[in-house]
């Protein structure tokens, strides 16, 4: 009950009524030694209803129906007319209790309070417009910045799912040829797969998983490769305590360390893949390094899917609060990414 009627006081029309009822709270005791609290009450309430009148017709009637349409002449002596009628009207409500009061003269009533009348009424006539635009441009502002998360979203999803056929061509073609060795590797190799499937499918759905969550699945795919090659030298390095702490988005890490598996070709001497990820003062850094081919040399020159996909993602995610840096010198591609300002559980 308590809940529902402090909703309705955050509502629109609840802080209205609250607005209201408030300029008559505050003005009320000034007529009180003036006209006695009977008196006082029915001279604040006639005012209100008639700034009411003429708030409420300009922003409920006027300012759609012709300023919006560009009717600005219409809107014009319109408005002026609303004034000059509710100026009156506050003339007629102000001298009947003055004079009832009996001590406000002729003269004053003739001069003084059409005057002042007509600046109240201005008043509220422009507090109203601004009140109304105002509120005009900060809805146009929201459905413009919902239809920006919208597409940003869909550019999510696009780039997301684009994550998958990749990944999954890639790991297919190691199993068939485990299976076309007749490895007894393969079994295990499709039990890791449908592992890291089951977490593309349910947890790459989500917007953010836990760190921990994600070095997880780097480190089953990483195993899924070493099936293939027991000997091949890949290292999977993690310096952080707080994996649990932080949230971020899936399957972000992946399309670098698909690069590295893609276009080294482990089975040659000295060829290596390094992988580290490290969480630092306010920032994540996941490097990695490898050896390349002379396919990877082209390769990685050109750009990949994985990287392309990779830094689209990172600028809708993450701008202007990241930095991705590639490198290759020397036979050897390093890539760098650092992604400053995360986020911490409480």
């Amino acid at each position: 009950m308590n809940w529902n009627f402090r909703r309705f006081f955050l509502s629109p029309l609840g802080l209205h009524i609250l607005f209201w009822v408030g300029t008559g709270l505050f003005f009320f005791p000034f007529f009180i030694p003036i006209l006695g609290v009977p008196n006082a009450l029915l001279k604040v309430s006639a005012t209100l209803l008639i700034f009411l009148f003429l708030a409420y017709s300009n922003m409920l009637y006027l300012i759609p129906r012709f300023f919006e349409k560009r009717k600005y002449l219409q809107y014009s002596f319109l408005i002026v007319l609303l004034v000059i009628i509710s100026a009156i009207l506050l003339i007629v409500i102000d001298s009947h209790f003055a004079f009832k009061a009996g001590f406000v003269s002729k003269i004053r009533i003739n001069r003084g309070f059409p005057l002042y009348n007509f600046l109240m009424t201005m008043i509220v006539a422009m507090v109203s417009t601004t009140y109304k635009l105002s509120q005009r441009a900060l809805d146009y502002q929201n459905l413009k910045q919902q239809f920006q998360n919208q597409q940003l979203k869909a550019e999510l999803d696009l780039l997301k799912a684009q994550i998958n056929p990749h990944f999954l061509f890639n790991t297919l073609n190691n199993i068939y040829t485990l299976a076309y060795l007749k490895s007894e590797q393969t079994p295990e190799m499709i039990n890791k797969l449908s592992e890291l499937m089951r977490y593309m499918l349910y947890e790459g759905k989500e917007q953010k998983v836990l760190l921990n969550k994600e070095i997880d699945f780097l480190r089953n795919y990483t195993t899924l490769y070493r099936l293939k090659n027991e000997e091949a030298n890949v290292s999977f390095e993690v310096v952080a305590q707080n994996t649990y702490a932080i949230h971020i988005e899936p399957l972000l890490f992946i399309p670098l360390v698909e690069n590295c598996f893609k276009y080294c070709d482990l089975s040659r001497e000295n060829s290596f893949i390094q992988i580290r990820l490290e969480v630092g003062e306010n920032q994540i850094i996941f490097q990695t390094s490898n050896t390349i081919d002379v396919q990877g040399e082209r390769a990685t020159t050109l750009g990949g899917i994985g990287l392309t996909n990779l830094a689209q993602r990172l600028n809708l995610l993450y701008p202007n609060r990241h930095s991705l840096e590639i490198n290759k010198e020397n036979g050897i591609f390093r890539v760098s990414l650092f992604i400053s300002n995360i986020r911490y559980n409480q």
